[in-house]
């Protein structure tokens, strides 16, 4: 999970779960040579959250760790989505990661978020890869993504803190049926347990550890794929027509999504009426016909390729080889 010498940025709110995250890092700082500083982010939305950033600064400096910080500034009083507070707060750290060189950034999610993030994911309507796990270890280019709680229940870490008389801040926000997630958490897992199934948890869980395991060799698969059937050209990805279309519909999807993927930096953008309209672009409108998806992401059937750009391209991996098939 951690390797001996690694930067470790934690992402820390001064909630439970984060506070014992850091506290197991302390307890292997010594015995890897782990190199650890703090972020919090202040998503600005409730009253008593600038106390919670300086519980947790305060925190930071009692264990000599460098400590940073920044407020989302928003204007207006209309709710933000869930969505657009994670994304900005996974921007932030991974700004943060980038700027004190770290090579790993450690969250403190649990077994509990992880049976919430599938049943809720399975309420809005979600494939392969909105069902699978979190994974306890994964990479984002150069960063390691590390979650070292993710096997652990909410209720050890409840146990744990308080073995270990480690005091944490608690979010208002956390008992109000106003996100989704609060909504499931608050009241359709419990119903969940006590109508049907006392491990659904647990149920959650191990049918998230099944799908990624079926992901991870589709997705392995799709990437061979594109590295000899796809190219970068001026800030597009170019795939081959023909090849995509004789792949099998659950593959071809994957293509797809891998390649929306290398583009944005940001999985899960494709749903599943943007893969209807991506096979009806495929197999049943002519050249020069064009599909816009979520992320600005443009996709135009050309004469023998499908083309991805996004407004905001980045470059791709994939090497340069040659699309067409000789006639």
């Amino acid at each position: 999970m951690f390797a001996p010498q690694d930067k470790v940025l934690a992402a820390v709110s001064g909630g439970p779960d984060s506070v014992a995250l850091l506290s197991v890092l302390k307890r292997l700082q010594a015995a890897l040579g782990l190199e650890i500083s703090v972020a919090s982010f202040d998503h600005g939305i409730r009253k008593n959250s600038g106390r919670d950033v300086a519980f947790v600064r305060q925190l930071s400096e009692s264990l000599g760790y460098p400590f940073f910080t920044e407020r989302l500034k928003h204007k207006g009083k209309s709710r933000l989505s869930e969505d657009f507070l994670r994304r900005a707060r996974y921007d932030f750290l991974t700004r943060i990661a980038a700027d004190t060189g770290a090579n790993a950034m450690a969250l403190g999610h649990t077994r509990d978020d992880q049976a919430e993030t599938v049943l809720m994911r399975l309420v809005r309507g979600s494939g392969l890869w909105g069902l699978m796990a979190v994974l306890p270890v994964r990479r984002q280019g150069a960063l390691k993504i590390v979650r070292p709680l993710i096997g652990v229940s909410r209720k050890d870490v409840l146990r744990y803190l308080k073995k270990e008389g480690l005091d944490y801040r608690v979010d208002e926000t956390n008992e109000e049926e106003v996100y989704l997630r609060n909504k499931i958490r608050l009241r359709l897992l419990p119903f969940l347990e006590k109508e049907f199934n006392a491990n659904v948890r647990g149920v959650l869980v191990n049918t998230a550890l099944s799908v990624g395991a079926d992901y991870d060799y589709l997705e392995q698969r799709a990437w061979d794929f594109l590295k000899g059937h796809g190219r970068s050209v001026a800030g597009q990805l170019m795939i081959a027509e023909e090849p995509l279309k004789s792949l099998d519909i659950a593959l071809r999807r994957m293509v797809v999504r891998m390649a929306i993927s290398s583009l944005t930096g940001i999985p899960g953008l494709l749903g599943f009426r943007h893969s209807l309209e991506l096979e009806e672009l495929l197999f049943g409108r002519p050249a020069g016909s064009e599909v816009h998806l979520p992320g600005g992401v443009v996709v135009s059937k050309e004469a023998c390729t499908l083309s991805f750009a996004c407004r905001k391209s980045r470059r791709h991996r994939l090497s340069r080889r040659k699309v067409c098939a000789k006639r």
